[in-house]
C-alpha cells in the first residue's frame, strides 16, 4: 500500500509519542520529540546535528534513501510494520 509523505510522518511521530525508539537507517540517527516543543527532529548521536522531521519520506524513506525503523527488542522496519496489518 502506498502512503503519502504526511502519512509516513504521522506514523513515525505516533511511534515516537508512544515511547518507541525510531531510527533513520542506523542507530546514529534517532527521531526525537523535545518536551518543550511539538516538533519532531532527527538527531545525530555522532555530532549532535539536528534536522526537522520533514522532506521526502515517501514509502518510509528518510535521509540519504535510508529507511526508518523502530527498535523494540530488535529492529523492525517501519515499512514491514505497516504492511503486516
Amino acid at each position: 500500500m502506498d502512503r503519502t509523505n504526511s502519512e509516513w510522518i504521522r506514523l513515525i511521530k505516533q511511534a515516537v509519542s508512544n515511547g518507541y525508539r525510531v531510527f533513520d537507517g542506523n542507530p546514529n540517527y534517532e527521531v526525537k520529540k523535545y518536551e518543550d516543543s511539538d516538533e519532531f527532529y532527527i538527531v545525530s548521536h555522532f555530532n549532535d546535528y539536528v534536522i526537522g522531521l520533514h522532506g521526502d519520506l515517501e514509502r518510509g524513506y528518510g535521509l540519504n534513501g535510508s529507511e526508518f525503523y523502530i527498535h523494540h527488542n530488535r529492529p523492525v522496519m517501519l515499512h514491514d510494520l505497516v504492511e503486516r496489518r
